[in-house]
């Protein structure tokens, strides 16, 4: 398989480099993409498809290098919140991101058009461990102005 796909490598990088278009069946684009010298954000018409496709990719370049962007399973009318395991994906996937930790992103368009958070992901964020100290009037603060507010023991 490696000997198949370096065989491949230089003629289709080639290519890419000299033309923008390539029209090729679907059972060679995760070849391609794999042989993409810059990152890349792959949309698809599906989620299925979007996870379909990095696997593959993930397959040729390693799960490290691709990050599949996921879609909400709400619409955007619905009184309802996504799953916590997709929004844990999207913030997992959107700091790799930020950080250059990958090379492809693989979404569906649906997820493309979905509303993200701002790019100040670090400035928002608090870390707090077993040997953290807080002031804990502070550490109200900051959580207030994060968007939580005081409650009763739930």
């Amino acid at each position: 398989m490696i000997t198949l796909f370096n065989s491949l490598s230089e003629p289709i990088g080639e290519y890419l480099r000299n033309n923008e278009n390539l029209i090729a069946p679907s059972s060679v684009h995760s070849l391609l993409v794999a042989n993409s010298p810059s990152p890349l954000l792959v949309v698809t018409t599906s989620n299925r498809q979007a996870v379909e496709l990095a696997s593959e990719i993930s397959s040729w370049i390693g799960a490290d290098n691709v990050i599949n962007f996921p879609a909400w399973e709400t619409l955007p009318h619905e009184r309802l919140s996504p799953k916590p395991d997709t929004v844990t994906a999207r913030f997992k996937a959107l700091y790799k991101i930020n950080k250059g930790k990958t090379k492809v992103v693989v979404c569906s368009v649906r997820a493309l058009l979905q509303p993200i958070i701002s790019n100040d992901l670090s400035s928002t964020r608090i870390t707090i461990s077993s040997k953290s100290n807080f002031i804990m009037s502070e550490l109200v603060k900051l959580l207030i102005k994060f968007g939580y507010s005081r409650s009763d023991l739930v």
